[in-house]
């Protein structure tokens, strides 16, 4: 019998616990409060943020596309024109003009970054510089559990491009994302959303920010979605509440603490598949069968359910003038639980063949798998043959993750004779395991259960499992490392960045239910090189070297041992330009870069020792554009060229040689419609092989966005200078059928149709 698994909270106490959470946040912050705070608030100093320009009460914020913070990659607080690395910072703003609700739309805005599968849709995936990531970061740390980002809680997002092993140890040498999320603001704010979108997505956000006194501040913010989507019996439901606050000890020393949960729960959806044709390539079963987008092969009982919770804490202390420490810290537990209907291979049966029939059942006295064995090497090479799906119901109940992070860092400056430095030490620890039992049910085997028939759904694999006797999986893992990077400053022109990383890594695999037991271990230095030079006040050129590492697997050995390899290892040569334009209301950048992936675990020789081979190579070239060009209006723009090879000379799953996306946006600045915005955008990537054996291909993805909104003034809660904002956004406007990356010819995700929001939002 199905066991119920770890007990979580259901949809009706979520929506409690959210609720009373803003009720609790509205009661902290009254009206004559929020008043009384507005006039002891002392006006912001924003003279360190660049040139003063002139406040528009009516409507956003002007170079609102524009973030600068470019620490990411070197941990050093380096002016965009300095830093011989790339940093590309996706704010706040642009996800609200654009209406964007994913991680994955967010990223379209960063050069040469496209999406993968994702584990069914329910995990962020995405490609950098033609290399899959490995993990999301968040505000520094590697996350542990694997869920969707949820963009109400973000601040910003950070994109490092290129290898970013100095910072943050072991990835993948395409780059890292690092979400930073919202803190409590110097002055008291009150902002909130309801919007409605086409699949009855409804959302709504309330984000308080308060100031308590001249030494505290604390933040709430809440979020509550329940929507469906283009694809059938689909229901999505994600609900965050998270608490931030901060506290100036004394003048020299500051606390932030942070919180956040979350519960989330979607169905793992593998998308689309492929069929064999008689020439030997594959083609996409919807193209080929005029299936609709929105029929899924799955079942409706497939889900992906997560509860979350993060802790974390800062503490940060000058020294003196010119030094300062940093101490970090993060707990993160989850329980989370998915059942899916794995689809296990495909095939095709002649219309004339009478030893299956429409419904998927064989024929008496036939065995089923020795029939899909035989069926599976047929081609599909008539418009009435049959195609049918063999899949089996599995999942990982009770996942259970707690994994502690902590970083340490000490910044400084100094000068030697005419040289100045801009120094930083730091150090990272991240320990934790996962706990899970990984369930089998029903097999579709022609027999007891019939083969799903593509062209005629019928939805009949049994959802029932059993806990009973299933042994428990644990893996999990310690990364630490220590690192120190230097600027140096020879004069106003010149500048060198020197780093070093040193890291230890070890993981471990127990999965007793398919006798895998793995280890991995292993250590190395990672350095990186840059030298800048401003050709002119608003213009520098670059070049730089960075390497990054990932560990192989430890080869076992007699008496259950396991012996370490050395790792993966990333190498990249970058060189390139950048400019600020229109008084530093507008940066641009053109980057050419060359990656090498090598010391790819390939197996062992005949006598035990490991061989190891070349792995990818990238090569291309960047272009960016993100500013205010005139006033009223921003722009953000992109365009990434990739020329990318495997060691077989084949182009990697899911990586196009062209990427380009551009956005820009108008709002009125004063006169009659002031407050009246509107924008539009691109996005186009060129064709894309669906595997490594570039046996099939993905198309290329051509979208377009609409937005229009209308800012009025709203004095409210001893705020004169409140806004309230309707908007109306349009995505994928022509209605494009398309299919997300992926990289293998099984599960293959289907893109978003047209869909349209309306919403309504305050900020006081």
């Amino acid at each position: 019998m199905r066991k119920q698994p770890r007990t979580r909270t259901g949809r009706a106490s979520v929506a409690a616990r959210v609720a009373s959470t803003l009720i609790v946040a509205f009661a902290v912050v009254p009206t004559g409060a929020l008043a009384q705070q507005q006039q002891q608030q002392e006006p912001k100093d924003d003279s360190s943020e660049g040139p003063v320009e002139e406040i528009v009460v009516v409507g956003t914020k002007q170079s609102r596309y524009v973030v600068d913070t470019t620490d990411a990659a070197t941990r050093i607080d380096l002016d965009f024109l300095d830093n011989p690395r790339n940093v590309t910072v996706i704010p706040e703003q642009l996800v609200l003009d654009r209406k964007i609700t994913t991680i994955e739309e967010a990223l379209r805005n960063a050069p040469g970054v496209v999406a993968g599968d994702g584990f069914g849709g329910t995990r962020d995936d995405f490609f950098i510089r033609g290399f899959r990531r490995n993990a999301e970061y968040r505000n520094g740390f590697r996350r542990a559990t694997n869920f969707k980002a949820n963009l109400s809680n973000i601040d910003f997002t950070q994109v490092i491009r290129g290898p970013a092993s100095i910072t943050y140890g072991q990835v993948e040498p395409g780059g890292v994302v690092d979400v930073v999320t919202k803190k409590p603001l110097q002055e008291q704010r009150l902002s909130g959303e309801l919007r409605y979108g086409s699949f009855s997505n409804v959302f709504g956000l309330i984000d308080v920010s308060l100031p308590i006194g001249d030494r505290a501040g604390v933040r709430v913010v809440g979020s509550v979605q329940d929507a469906e989507s283009f694809r059938d019996f689909t229901d999505i439901n994600r609900d965050t509440i998270a608490i931030s606050s901060r506290f100036d000890v004394t003048d020299a020393t500051r606390l932030d603490l942070a919180y956040e949960w979350r519960n989330e729960g979607r169905p793992l959806d593998r998308g689309t598949l492929t069929v064999g044709l008689p020439d030997g390539s594959l083609a996409i079963v919807n193209d080929l069968l005029d299936i609709p987008f929105e029929r899924r092969f799955g079942d409706p009982f497939e889900a992906f359910e997560v509860d979350f919770q993060i802790f974390e804490a800062a503490l940060a202390h000058d020294l003196t003038e010119n030094w300062n420490v940093q101490l970090g810290m993060a707990y993160e537990d989850s329980i989370a639980d998915d059942l899916q209907s794995r689809p296990l291979q495909v095939f095709v049966a002649d219309a004339t063949d009478l030893r299956i029939d429409d419904d998927g059942f064989v024929a008496a006295g036939i065995d089923g798998p020795a029939l899909v064995n035989e069926l599976r090497s047929n081609p599909y090479d008539d418009a009435t043959d049959r195609v049918f799906l063999q899949k089996q119901l599995d999942g990982s109940r009770g996942r259970d993750s707690q994994f502690f992070h902590a970083n340490f860092f000490v910044r400084g400056d100094f000068a030697t004779g005419l040289l100045t430095h801009r120094v930083v030490f730091g150090a990272d620890y991240r320990d934790g395991d996962t706990t899970r039992r990984f369930v089998r049910g029903a097999a579709t085997d022609g027999v007891d259960e019939p083969y799903f028939n593509l062209q005629q759904p019928a939805y009949l694999l049994s959802d029932q499992f059993s806990l009973d006797g299933v042994a428990i999986d644990k893996f999990g893992g310690t990364d630490k490392g220590f690192f120190a990077n230097s600027y140096t400053e020879f004069n106003d022109r010149l500048g060198v960045l020197l780093g070093i990383r040193y890291n230890e890594t070890s993981s471990f695999m127990r999965l007793p239910g398919f006798s895998l037991f793995r280890e991995s271990a292993s250590d190395g230095w990672s350095p990186q090189l840059g030298v800048t030079f401003k050709a002119l006040d608003t213009v520098s050129l670059y070049a730089s070297y960075s390497e990054s590492f990932e560990p192989n697997n430890s080869l076992p050995e007699a008496g259950g041992a396991f012996r370490p390899i050395d790792p993966e290892e990333g190498e990249q040569l970058e060189f390139g330009a950048k400019a600020e334009f229109f008084a530093e209301r507008a940066q641009a950048g053109a980057a050419f870069y060359r990656i090498d992936k090598v010391n790819v675990f390939s197996g062992t020789d005949v006598n035990g020792n490991p061989i190891f081979e070349d792995g990818q190579r990238s090569e291309g070239v960047e272009l960016t554009f993100a500013g205010q060009p005139v006033p009223g209006m921003n722009v953000t723009t992109s365009y990434a060229y990739i020329d990318a090879a495997l060691s077989n000379g084949n182009r990697p799953a899911s990586v196009p040689e062209n990427v380009f996306n551009v956005y820009a946006s108008y709002e009125v600045q004063d006169g009659r419609y002031e407050g009246l915005g509107f924008g539009g955008g691109y996005y186009y990537e060129s064709d894309r092989f669906g595997n490594s054996g570039n046996t099939f291909e993905l198309g290329d993805i051509s979208l377009v966005d609409a937005s229009v909104w209308y800012t009025i003034p709203a004095a409210a809660l001893g705020r004169p200078d409140g806004t309230i904002r309707f908007q109306l956004a349009v995505k994928n406007l022509l209605d494009e059928a398309y299919f997300v990356g992926t990289s293998s010819q099984m599960r293959i995700p289907l893109g978003t149709p047209r869909t349209v929001f309306a919403s309504v939002s305050a900020e006081f």
